[in-house]
């Protein structure tokens, strides 16, 4: 009897599509092929892959524009000349422009916003769109007509960990973009080469979990959650276990609570450190509810005694609808804060739970789904309305309150918060 093929072992082409289906046991066959062509030197000796020279051999330009209205797209690539769209800041709306082939698009904010090597990660990332995925793109647009308007694959931060369900011809271009966030990594840490340069680190005496990521990062140009995520890809797990900083180096990724329900204090305090965040909650509307920020939908939040609260539905399903904020014990050694310099992080020391909160939007997968699918059928009219309306509960509705404020304001000791805070507390 014929052995069943197992999907993880799979490197061919549809024949049909011409899509890639490329298990996960082959992606390092796949970035070595990859290399092999457009830079063998890379998988000669460690080396920063030189990303100038591969944006140079594939002929694409770049160009800067605003993409998303959370800074949660960073780029794409134009595979077929058409028409982008793009995010206008001051309208807060979309708008079209036309692109030729061969544009790379990124973000305006992209850099500021997640750094100079997230940069190099998209850029390979996108490179990789050109080479894999351009023949499957000029195939669907034989097939479609040339009327219907095929927007490119926009690489988004909140999906770079998602993985989709069972490969259909519906999710086809949801396992060509897990692809490039898979490949990615490997193309700018080739297996063997990442590896060479691991155990040539640590044989020069470094016995430090946290100084061999940093070590690798700085050489590489890569972050160190990507570092830290090769590493454990490579097969040397076993010898990096040893070092006695693995496990709290390592707790971002093994032991990270997801879903954790936030005091007000700590909503507003995570708010406040980071333009990401509040992009978020600014642009979907989001409500705070009982411990989450939830999409502003009654299905999820009701009002209860003049507050409002989660529904039981929103309760059993927090990934649809509500922000995912991430917990972990705090452990502090020396290069922990450069994991979270781009990310909403607030610290919470003193006592015995010692923790970090943050807001990762790598971790926002399934409520960008649920934003991507429903968002449009919300009415926006409604979502008005209710902001409206607290905001209009803010107003004083007595003199004594009224006299109360205008003493918080004159009083150089209190900012505007304290005095939104004492409005907010009035009105309950």
């Amino acid at each position: 009897m014929a052995k069943t093929e197992n999907p993880s072992d799979v490197y061919d082409i549809d024949k049909r599509t011409c899509a890639l289906i490329l298990g996960s046991n082959r992606l390092d066959d796949y970035a070595s092929a990859f290399l092999e062509q457009h830079c063998k030197e890379a998988l000669l000796t460690p080396m920063p892959l030189p990303i100038d020279k591969l944006l140079l051999e594939a002929e694409l330009s770049i160009e800067y524009r605003s993409l998303s209205p959370d800074f949660d797209v960073f780029a794409c690539c134009v595979l077929l000349d058409g028409e982008v769209q793009l995010y206008n800041k001051g309208t807060r709306q979309y708008t079209s422009e036309f692109f030729k082939a061969g544009t790379l698009l990124i973000d305006t904010n992209s850099e500021w916003t997640y750094g100079e090597r997230s940069k190099r990660n998209i850029i390979v990332h996108e490179i990789l769109h050109w080479y894999k995925d351009k023949k499957y793109f000029e195939l669907m647009k034989m097939c479609m007509g040339e009327d219907i308007v095929i927007q490119p694959i926009m690489c988004r931060q909140s999906q770079l960990l998602f993985t989709p369900g069972k490969r259909t011809q519906k999710n086809q271009i949801e396992w060509l973009e897990w692809q490039a966030n898979r490949l990615t990594p490997r193309i700018l840490m080739p297996k063997e080469m990442f590896k060479k340069k691991a155990l040539e680190i640590i044989n020069q005496g470094v016995n430090s979990c946290d100084e061999l990521v940093h070590k690798l990062s700085e050489f590489f140009l890569v972050s160190r959650i990507s570092t830290k995520i090769r590493l454990l890809e490579i097969g040397i797990k076993s010898l990096i276990e040893c070092f006695d900083d693995y496990s709290i180096v390592y707790t971002e990724i093994e032991n990270r609570q997801e879903f954790v329900a936030l005091t007000i204090d700590d909503a507003f305090s995570l708010m406040l450190n980071n333009a990401i965040l509040q992009e978020w909650i600014e642009y979907y509307n989001l409500i705070y509810a009982d411990g989450y920020f939830v999409l502003p939908d009654s299905k999820y939040v009701t009002s209860k005694c003049n507050s409002l609260h989660l529904t039981n539905y929103a309760k059993k399903h927090l990934n649809e609808c509500a922000i995912n904020m991430c917990k972990q014990k705090l452990h502090k050694y020396e290069h922990q804060r450069e994991e979270f310099l781009y990310f909403s992080v607030l610290y919470k020391s003193g006592g015995v739970d010692e923790h970090i909160l943050t807001f990762l939007p790598n971790t926002q997968s399934a409520i960008k789904k649920t934003i991507n699918k429903n968002y449009e059928t919300v009415t926006k009219k409604d979502i008005q309305n209710t902001y409206s309306t607290a905001s209009d509960n803010l107003l004083p509705d007595s003199e004594e309150i009224e006299n109360e404020l205008l003493r918080l304001i004159g009083d150089e000791d209190k900012t505007l918060c304290n005095c939104l805070w004492f409005l907010i507390e009035k009105a309950g």
